[in-house]
């Protein structure tokens, strides 16, 4: 009896344990050294990306317009870039 019990918990526990995967690095770009382009860089110099468990590194791209290529070909996954070139 004890052992049908010990064999329905360790089968219960390998059947709901999930599989781990390692932690996507995500790449942020900015166009250039702007004060307005601050919110991008400053939180990685400041270590809040890895506070709040953010895996992200940034990078320069410079040019709205390359940035968005990038997106689009899957190069980078977040740019600070114009409405207008995003439409166009």
């Amino acid at each position: 009896m004890c052992i049908r019990w010990f064999s329905a918990i360790v089968f219960a526990l390998l059947a709901l344990a999930s599989s781990l995967r390692a932690q996507e690095t995500h790449l942020v770009a900015y166009a250039g050294f702007a004060g307005f382009q601050a919110p991008v860089w400053a939180p990685k110099d400041l270590g809040l990306f890895s506070k709040y468990g953010f895996n992200g590194d940034v990078v320069l791209v410079p040019g709205s317009v390359r940035q968005i290529q990038a997106i689009v070909g899957g190069s980078i996954h977040f740019a600070q870039a114009d409405a207008a070139t995003a439409v166009n």
